[in-house]
């Protein structure tokens, strides 16, 4: 079960959650990808024109985007390129519900095929992992959204010490044991900020 279904379970029977994650998503790409016998939308701009209905009626939306767009050979372009596309992404949003409140999910930790930490490896784009989490939190701040960082909530579930126990695949996707962890930690954090609203 993925870290967005956990929250979910600990958010509890008072919020009905959607999760409309697809592999490989991007935030620059168009792309819309066969799924068991279904075309649904892939990345993040076609998932939002197909859910513009859903989209509308929700009172929290959590976005959770990046990573792929990092990775190399991606076709995202350079850092600015995936930012600017995000902004536009995120004004369709704001324009579809002016009330939802929003959560940017910064990208998670994640290795390489050789174990190292990707947070400061240079891409095919000349830009870092940390760096695409600085600028995704800068626009996020911008534009009003709350920002959920996993490295401040959950510091300790994914580490360069644990991370090939709590990584399915030791690079990204987290095992089954690690997304109850993230599910739980951000479900905590949901639950805090409406408290203190």
């Amino acid at each position: 079960m993925s870290y967005p279904r956990w929250t979910a379970k600990y958010l509890g029977s008072a919020y009905k959650v959607t999760d409309d994650a697809f592999p490989d998503a991007t935030i620059v790409g168009q792309r819309w990808k066969t799924w068991q016998g279904l075309s649904r939308p892939q990345d993040l701009g076609p998932v939002i024109n197909a859910n513009k209905k859903a989209l509308a009626k929700m009172d929290m939306i959590l976005i959770n985007i990046g990573t792929n767009d990092y990775a190399n050979g991606s076709g995202s372009g350079s850092l600015s390129n995936v930012i600017a596309h995000l902004k536009l992404r995120l004004k369709t949003v704001q324009k579809i519900n002016p009330t939802a409140t929003i959560y940017g999910i910064l990208p998670l930790t994640r290795y390489g095929y050789n174990g190292i930490n990707k947070a400061h490896v240079r891409n095919d784009q000349g830009y870092t992992l940390n760096q695409l989490r600085v600028a995704e939190q800068k626009l996020y701040r911008q534009m009003g959204i709350k920002v959920v960082n996993f490295n401040a909530i959950a510091p300790n579930v994914i580490t360069d010490a644990n991370h090939r126990y709590t990584l399915q695949d030791q690079i990204l996707h987290p095992s089954a044991q690690t997304a109850q962890k993230l599910g739980y930690a951000l479900a905590k954090k949901i639950l805090a900020d409406e408290t203190n609203y």
